[in-house]
Parts: C-alpha cells; structure tokens; sequence
C-alpha cells in the first residue's frame, strides 16, 4: 500500500505535501491539496511489469505536473518532469544500490546539496517499490 502522503522539498527549506487520491497494484496518484481541480499539482508513479520469465527491464515511471492559469488571459498552462526508471529482470550487476545512485545522482542535478541529500528515503522507496 504506498503511503497516503509524499513530502517532496521544492528548495533547501520548503516542502510540497502530495495527498493520495488513488491506488492500484500499478501505481499511484497524489494532488497538492487546495487547489482548483482546473488547476492540479500531482505526482503520478506508474509501474510497468513484464512477465517473469522476460529479459525486458520492469520501469517505474514517475510523472510531477502542475497546471496554473495566466491571470491576465485567462489559459492554463502545464509544465511537467517524466522520470523512467529502467529496472533489469539480472540484478545481479544493476542492485538496488546502483539504482539508488543513478536516482540521487539525477536529483541532484536539480538540487544544492542540502536538498539533495534528503532525496535518498525518496529514492530507496521507489527502488524498493514501497511506492506505490
């Protein structure tokens, strides 16, 4: 079951609180709450499985979008971050390890320090798909 809130830091002291609207075994949905419907700031985590016996990568796609409106004319706008992560069936080479990594080491391309550092409970739960 992913967890009801996700606690995503936005800068060195700020925080953005995502709530759960909804979930399956393939994934999970959270908004910002307070907001117009018209107007969403949501994190989608999607899971992509591939049959056992397959030599394809498993994927965790993890989407964070936010709608506004120009308050001069009136349109809305979206700007949105994809992530894949592309998980190999032989983990034998690629561990959970190697994926945390590869998760902080792109988190920290947008991040200080201080910011970035804290993206590794984030990181580990969704190599560990604890989220969803």
């Amino acid at each position: 079951m992913p967890s009801s809130t996700l606690t995503l830091k936005k800068d060195t002291t700020n925080s953005v609180v995502f709530s759960i609207v909804s979930s399956s075994e393939f994934g999970a949905k959270y908004i910002v709450s307070g907001r117009p419907s018209s107007q969403p700031f949501g994190l989608e985590v999607q899971r992509v499985l591939t049959p056992p016996s397959s030599t394809s990568n498993d994927h965790m796609k993890i989407r964070i979008y936010r709608t506004d409106r120009n308050t001069d004319t009136g349109k809305l706008a979206t700007g949105q971050v994809l992530v894949d992560l592309s998980i190999p069936k032989d983990n034998a080479n690629i561990t959970n390890t190697e994926l945390i990594e590869l998760l902080v080491m792109v988190g920290s391309l947008f991040t200080d320090g201080a910011a970035g550092s804290a993206t590794t409970v984030n990181a580990t739960a969704i190599v560990e798909t604890r989220v969803p």
